[in-house]
């Protein structure tokens, strides 16, 4: 996908500059999973998750690089403040 000029950025819907094929992961991911998926592609960027249709969260690849557990749900986690502090 090419890179959206700024002016036309304000013009355009999500649905203009979000990927076709859209998935999430699941609720119950573990901080493994979430690390495991950002490992298949360097152009992920961003992880959501979703319990059935329902938004749970989103993580940047920053938030899994703490030492924390990786068996541990993210689902649970404060995402911002836990992972970044590296609570385990």
């Amino acid at each position: 996908m090419p890179r959206t000029p700024l002016d036309t950025a304000g013009q355009l819907a999500c649905a203009d500059v979000l990927h076709s094929r859209f998935t999430a992961l699941p609720g119950s991911a573990t901080i493994a999973d979430v690390r495991a998926w950002f490992d298949a592609s360097s152009h992920r960027k961003m992880a959501f998750l979703a319990d059935e249709d329902r938004y749970v969260g989103s993580l940047t690849r920053e938030d899994v690089a703490a030492p924390v557990d990786g068996a541990r749900p993210v689902g649970i986690v404060h995402f911002h403040d836990l992972l970044r502090a590296g609570a385990a």
